[in-house]
């Protein structure tokens, strides 16, 4: 027995290093956030929860919240568990591997050929999104209230797209979809979202005539998340909320129209983007990138450059940009997240709110244009708008802050970890050769064989060009990307890591 052990271990110390191998980049990424995790103060709502089962039973405490505050009742009955008793390090490792499930479940979406290098950028793409957001209320609330349901509608999206692409579906994957579904659907963006995409989903069905005993499972979603939502209108506790909310948050929001609300949801919106200075930056680089790599068409490539100076110098650069040019400041107060600016005339809120639907439909336009699925990613980006835009309704639009943004936040890194993956593919096809590419049109810079009407070619064509020249040419512009996606990661990851320290220290 003594002789077979080394074997055994040796072959146990082999699987482990397979599997390390294999999921190095996840296992990471789990390693970066618990330790953000396990360094977030525990504030406000955390607080709060922690003391409700002690002043009565979970029965009457899901009773008391439905009537009096909200209907995301199985959510609450989460948060409340771990919140009861502070079981604050429970929940930083499982918290952390809901966030680390989510990033695979968006490769596995989006990255079919299970590259690598693809996986370890949209690693890098989530760390990008600022974890502070998710402590503005009390972490382990906040996170329980939106990383946990943004999980599920993803999980849930992605057994959709399994379905509409026949592939092979386990039946622990229904039951799984099944209560990753109900959910999602209890808080009410996410339900939305999830209503929106199952609705579109059985249209498109219908259309092909797809519509058969297989695609049951999407019309059965379907009623969970009308069900859902007609619970969440029905709830007499979300009412009693938004009462409450006017009085306490703003009191003249009673008065607004549809307008005027529509109005508060797309400069709050704006602000929540430009606030967070990072995530569209590097998505506007990446979609004007490959409008120049894809499409000869000025029209096209002109605005993809507008749409990333805008991100660029009135995000990323917002300070220098305010100390440069001091006119921009009546900008900024209008989308500014504490409330609204009324100037003196209604000139500068015109010009601002065209500013900002001419970007949000030129980037819709573009993705429309450029990606091979031409409903999908235009959806993903439209849902995570009106996901946020839908916060117009509320009279927490301002004081609930960027985490009602999540949606519209990993829909931009979806979305980045796409293009990222079509440069990279592209770039890497061109620098084998032309004798390499004959099957993508990559030669002596004739057009790429498409049926779109902007024709396709080569970002770097071989025409009165060596080889060697194409090659470093096409290295040096995705290490470029690889750098500015790194340095921004860690940026990122940094600055929400002393933010936590300091918290703690300050407590």
């Amino acid at each position: 027995m003594h002789i077979l052990m080394p074997k055994k271990l040796k072959k146990y110390i082999s699987k482990v290093f397979e599997f390390f191998c294999k999921y190095y980049m996840f296992i990471f990424l789990f390693a970066f956030l618990l330790l953000l995790h396990l360094t977030s103060p525990h504030l406000e709502d955390d607080l709060i929860f922690s003391k409700y089962l002690k002043e009565r039973s979970l029965k009457d405490f899901i009773v008391w919240r439905y009537n009096t505050w909200t209907s995301r009742n199985i959510i609450e009955v989460i948060v409340v568990m771990f919140c009861t008793g502070r079981h604050w390090k429970v929940w930083s490792f499982i918290d952390t591997l809901i966030y680390v499930i989510m990033t695979i479940i968006i490769s596995k979406m989006f990255n079919k050929k299970h590259n690598k290098r693809f996986d370890t950028v949209l690693c890098l793409l989530v760390l990008i999104y600022s974890f502070q957001d998710m402590g503005s209320a009390g972490t382990t609330v906040t996170t329980l209230n939106y990383i946990l349901p943004l999980t599920c509608l993803l999980y849930s999206l992605f057994i959709l797209s399994k379905i509409n692409n026949v592939e092979k579906i386990h039946k622990l994957e229904y039951v799984t979809a099944t209560v990753t579904s109900l959910i999602a659907c209890n808080v009410e963006q996410m339900c939305l979202v999830f209503v929106g995409f199952t609705i579109i989903d059985v249209i498109f069905l219908i259309i092909k005539r797809r519509l058969s005993n297989r695609n049951w499972f999407v019309v059965f979603l379907m009623i969970i998340g009308i069900m859902e939502l007609l619970y969440i209108i029905k709830c007499p506790g979300n009412l009693t909320r938004y009462e409450s909310e006017i009085n306490t948050w703003y009191p003249e929001y009673r008065y607004y129209g549809i307008d005027c609300k529509l109005y508060l949801g797309i400069v709050s919106t704006t602000s929540v983007i430009l606030n967070q200075k990072v995530v569209f930056t590097i998505f506007a680089l990446l979609l004007m990138i490959y409008t120049f790599i894809k499409s000869q068409n000025k029209v096209m490539r002109i605005v993809s450059t507008l749409d990333f100076s805008f991100f660029m110098f009135m995000g990323t650069l917002k300070e220098t940009s305010k100390t440069i040019f001091p006119s921009l400041n009546t900008f900024y107060d209008i989308v500014d997240i504490n409330g609204i600016y009324y100037t003196g005339s209604h000139l500068p809120n015109i010009i601002c709110l065209f500013i900002i639907l001419f970007v949000a439909f030129s980037m819709i336009y573009l993705i429309y244009k450029l990606l091979d699925c031409k409903i999908v990613y235009p959806l993903i980006f439209l849902a995570g708008l009106l996901s946020r835009i839908v916060m117009g309704f509320s009279p927490t639009v301002f004081a609930s802050r960027s985490r009602t943004a999540i949606i519209l936040y990993f829909s931009a890194i979806i979305l980045s970890y796409v293009l990222y993956m079509k440069i990279a593919e592209r770039l890497d096809g061109d620098k084998n050769g032309p004798e390499m590419n004959k099957n993508s049109g990559v030669n002596k810079g004739i057009d790429w064989s498409d049926n779109s009407k902007d024709k396709e070619i080569s970002y770097i064509k071989f025409e009165n060009k060596s080889l060697a020249e194409c090659r470093k040419r096409n290295e040096l512009l995705i290490g470029v990307i690889n750098y500015v996606i790194l340095i921004s990661a860690i940026g990122e990851y940094l600055d929400t890591l002393f933010a936590n320290v300091g918290n703690l220290l300050s407590i």
